[in-house]
């Protein structure tokens, strides 16, 4: 039964599938790839914020990883796209 407190209730999808939904149809295969583009802390917030399930957020951190799990920066204000493949 959905909770008719929270928007969607239970049909709500998780922060982390509605984020990663979004992010994959942006770099969907038949979508223009640039090498290089960047992604910004701010954004992400701004995306997170703007859920209607959302009430506020706080210590949000931005780390990239390489392709083999080690962390190559903690905490980063923007991330610069180093492949084109969404792990």
């Amino acid at each position: 039964m959905a909770d008719p407190d929270i928007p969607g209730g239970a049909d709500t999808p998780a922060p982390a599938d509605d984020l990663r939904s979004t992010l994959e149809a942006a770099f969907a295969a038949d979508a223009e790839i640039s090498f290089g583009g960047k992604v910004y802390k701010s954004v992400l917030i701004n995306f997170i914020e703007e859920r209607a399930y959302v009430d506020f957020i706080t210590d949000v951190e931005m780390c990239h990883y390489a392709t083999d799990g080690t962390i190559i920066q903690l905490d980063n204000d923007e991330i610069i796209a180093s492949t084109a493949k969404l792990q």
